[in-house]
């Protein structure tokens, strides 16, 4: 019978993995199975295989394949989808997950990832958008950040940036505007500030600047206006026709008010009809003279009105001091002409006091000029203090006044009319400055007996830059007289009494030339003359002569003339003058200049 065999003269069951007919025994062929007993074979099951004829039982399929009914083996799941043991079929992966071939599971799309359903990979998110592990989906950036290709996250725009949705990047803020981190748009900068393209704030317009609002920079205020105190507007900041914003001086009168659209006060201001008196007053200007007088001693400082800035004391001429015994060493003259009456010189006064004398004997031990100084000044027992007192001098005449022992006087824009003029002494000096008329100049010493200097008796005539002297003659037997760069000094007496040097034996008297001197005549006295570089020295005629004889000391660049011949100098050099010239010793031809005289 079925599910048995014919085994010889016997019927025997069929073995388990085939088929009996009761007369035949047939393997079970693969994909199928059978027991023992069996009259046919059974298929395999979904999810399980017979690979082989005769099986007696089906296996299940390993995870990540699958079977169909009646399967001789496995098939492996395709990328994408996933089996367990046993299975049938396979699974596609969820959304969000992917597998490769023959997978048991799904793995999930890391950050940054998505996936659809039965992925076999992951794709990126795409610039500006992001996604966390496991999305099936990116999600698009905010506004205000950005992000790269596979972001897991989106990046807020820096300050000064700003970014629409679904931004890669951000963008700079225009000039005018301006952004904190994190801004979807920039902010406009308010009137009165300013700000560069990617500010993360707007700056203050200073000074006399404004703007508008959304301004890249601030505009400079045009002239006649000024910014108002929040830089955003200009206003007019002129004062009306007739006022000004100077306040009123001491010496106008104030007739009214306005004020500006800045807020500025403007003054009228009518000027008070002053005379110059009344304005030195009126200002409380001290130590100005405005008359002439007369006196016997004069004090250390004088100015005239021509030194005060008031129009109409510019317009007075200088007041005339007429001194009859002496002028203060040290004195400072500006503005104020001085007239010597007898024979005495500027800057005086009655030296020879006791310590003086004294001093002849304990540095010199003169012992006669020591007495005869002494007997001169008729010495009663009393010092020189007071320059106005004749306390030691009670037998001065006016020729007898002689300039302090190293005192400094200046002389600005004066006449004086002296008979020996301006002239130092003893180790003095003048200064002189602006324009000055004088009876002559320069250094006019001797001893208290009458005769000739001593080598420290000289003192210094300094004409300063950019003064203008004019005097007849240089009386002068020691010391220098100086011309600086700038300065000039006009000697313009036509009867040749023009000389320097000592007198006799003395030869300390120095003529120094850096600006201009120009003279009618110069007659050597045994004294020289330098010219620096940037001197001039043009003069009608030169004298000289074995007794009186002179040297010319020059330097590069120095200029002679003498007549109408004038030379430069090509190098430095010094030459001895012994006779009488008409053309200058040194240097090269150059254009014969005009003397203003």
């Amino acid at each position: 019978k079925a599910g048995y065999y014919k085994n010889g003269n016997s019927c025997t069951q069929c073995p388990a993995g085939s088929t009996c007919d009761g007369i035949n025994k047939t393997l079970c062929p693969a994909g199928s199975y059978s027991a023992a007993g069996a009259s046919s074979c059974t298929s395999c099951a979904a999810g399980t295989y017979s690979a082989e004829k005769g099986a007696t039982a089906c296996t299940n399929c390993e995870a990540g394949t699958y079977s169909t009914k009646g399967s001789s083996k496995c098939l492996d799941c395709s990328a994408g989808t996933y089996s367990n043991a046993g299975a049938g079929s396979c699974t596609s992966c969820a959304a969000g997950k992917y597998s490769s071939a023959k997978a048991s599971y799904c793995n999930t799309c890391a950050a940054g990832t998505y996936s659809a359903a039965g992925a076999s990979s992951c794709t990126d998110c795409p610039a500006g958008k992001y996604s966390a592990a496991g999305a099936s989906s990116c999600s698009t950036c905010a506004a205000g950040t950005y992000s790269a290709a596979g972001a897991s996250s989106c990046t807020k725009c820096a300050a000064g940036k700003y970014s629409a949705a679904g931004a890669s990047s951000c963008s700079n803020c225009a000039a005018g505007t301006y952004s904190a981190a994190g801004a979807s748009s920039c902010t406009n900068c308010a009137a009165g500030k300013y700000s560069k393209a990617g500010s993360s704030s707007c700056s203050s317009c200073t000074g006399n600047t404004y703007s508008a609002a959304k301004a890249g920079s601030c505009t400079s205020c045009s002239s006649g206006t000024v910014a108002n105190s929040g830089h955003t507007d200009c206003l007019n900041d002129t004062c009306a026709s007739g006022y000004s914003k100077t306040a009123c001086a001491e010496n106008q009168i104030q007739t009214g008010t306005t004020t500006t659209a800045a807020g500025s006060t403007c003054y009228a201001c009518q000027t008070k009809d002053l005379t110059c008196a009344e304005y030195i007053s009126e200002n409380k200007i001290s130590g100005v003279t405005l008359n002439s007088y007369t006196t016997t001693y004069l004090g250390s400082k004088l100015r005239g009105p021509s030194t005060v800035d008031y129009a109409k004391c510019k317009e007075l001429p200088n007041p005339t001091i007429t001194v009859t015994q002496s002028i203060s060493s040290g004195s400072e003259i500006n503005g104020v002409d001085i007239k010597f009456v007898g024979t005495g010189n500027v800057n005086q006064e009655c030296l020879y006091d006791y310590e003086y004398c004294r001093e002849q004997y304990n540095q010199y031990y003169d012992l006669e000029k020591y007495s005869q100084c002494m007997q001169y000044w008729n010495y009663s027992g009393n010092n020189c203090t007071d320059p106005s007192s004749s306390a030691c001098c009670t037998t001065y005449t006016p020729a007898s006044w002689y300039p302090y022992k190293g005192s400094v006087s200046k002389i600005t824009n004066a006449t004086i009319n002296a008979e020996n003029g301006i002239n130092t002494c003893f180790g003095s000096t003048i200064e002189i400055y602006g324009k000055v008329n004088t009876t002559a100049i320069g250094s006019h010493c001797y001893t208290a007996t009458g005769g000739s200097g001593s080598k420290s008796d000289g003192g210094k005539t300094i004409i300063k830059s950019g003064a203008n002297v004019t005097a007849p003659s240089i009386e002068s037997y020691l010391g220098l007289l100086y011309v600086e760069k700038g300065a000039v000094l006009n000697l313009t007496s036509s009867t040749g009494n023009n000389y320097q040097g000592g007198k006799d034996k003395h030869t300390d008297m120095s003529i120094q030339v850096e600006g201009t001197l120009n003279s009618t005549t110069l007659n050597f006295v045994n004294g020289p003359v330098t010219i620096h570089p940037t001197g001039i020295l043009n003069v009608a005629k030169v004298s000289a002569s074995d007794k009186y004889k002179g040297k010319i000391i020059y330097s590069t660049g120095s200029i002679m003339q003498i007549g109408n011949n004038c030379r430069k100098a090509t190098s430095n050099g010094s030459v001895d003058v012994t006779s009488n010239i008409t053309t200058p010793p040194f240097g090269s031809y150059c254009s014969p200049m005009r003397r203003p005289f």
